[in-house]
């Protein structure tokens, strides 16, 4: 990410935003709240792409110290990506004969379960990273 100061996963996050406009046009109401949690979410990785570029060059370690949750934040945005393709291609198919309606049904609650319960938590984890790094390195080997 430094290297190209984030523009490889700018660009994934702009991929992965073709997804929004879909979600947000559903009838189906849980698509619009996981669309929702899914834009924050990619707010969120942009925001913190954009703390890294400008971080970088003055201190790798700042970086380092946020890596576990810059790669949470990351995975989760890349997983809720990909429970609301499912959840939108399962719309497609209800209604349909030849698949069960309550497994479909499942899918989309199940999608919508992710955006409660994890994509929730996309702005927390942004924060996280950008501001634990001072206090931490600030503390001498000493003072443990």
């Amino acid at each position: 990410m430094i290297r190209d100061n984030g523009a490889c996963l700018k660009e994934l996050i702009e991929e992965m935003r073709a997804e929004l406009g879909a979600l947000a046009a559903s009838p189906e109401e849980n698509l619009n709240i996981i669309g929702e949690h899914l834009a924050t979410g990619m707010t969120a990785v942009e925001d913190v792409c954009n703390w890294i570029s400008d971080y970088s060059g003055n201190n790798p370690d700042t970086i380092g110290v946020g890596a576990k949750y810059f790669l949470l934040l990351f995975g989760n945005v890349t997983a809720g990506c990909l429970h609301a393709k499912i959840a939108l291609q399962t719309v497609d198919f209800l209604g349909d004969d030849l698949t069960s309606e309550s497994f479909l049904s499942g899918r989309i609650l199940s999608a919508r379960y992710f955006a409660g319960q994890i994509m929730s938590q996309f702005s927390q984890l942004s924060e996280i990273v950008k501001n634990g790094p001072e206090s931490v390195l600030a503390i001498k080997k000493s003072q443990f």
